[in-house]
C-alpha cells in the first residue's frame, strides 16, 4: 500500500507510457493467451529482479539474508495478476461492443 501511495504517479506513468504500448502490442500480435501470460510473467519477473538489484546493496542482502529469487516470483504473480484483470476488461469491453451492435 505504501508503494501506491508513495509512488502512484510514477506508477502511472510507467503504465501509459511502457506498459500500454507493450499491452496493445502483445494483444495485436500474439494471438495465444498463455504465450501472453507467460510473456508478462517473464517480463514482471525480470523487472522484479532490476527493482531488487537497485533498491538493495549487497550488505544489506547478506545482511538481512534476502533472495532475490522471492523479489522475481514476487513481481511475476503480479504479471499475472495483471494478465487476468487485462483479460477479464477486455473481454468486457467485446461483450458490450456486441450489445451495442446488435
Amino acid at each position: 500500500m505504501s508503494l501506491i501511495l508513495g509512488f502512484g504517479h510514477y506508477l502511472l506513468a510507467f503504465y501509459v507510457v511502457i506498459l500500454s504500448p507493450i499491452s496493445w502490442l502483445l494483444r495485436k500480435y500474439v494471438c495465444f493467451p498463455m504465450v501472453r501470460t507467460f510473456i508478462y510473467m517473464v517480463g514482471f519477473g525480470w523487472g522484479g529482479l532490476w527493482v531488487f538489484d537497485l533498491m538493495y546493496n549487497p550488505y544489506f542482502v547478506n545482511g538481512y539474508h534476502l533472495n532475490r529469487m522471492t523479489s522475481i516470483w514476487i513481481f511475476a504473480i503480479a504479471g499475472l495478476v495483471y494478465t487476468i484483470v487485462e483479460n477479464k476488461i477486455w473481454r468486457r469491453g467485446q461483450m458490450q461492443n456486441e450489445q451495442k451492435a446488435t
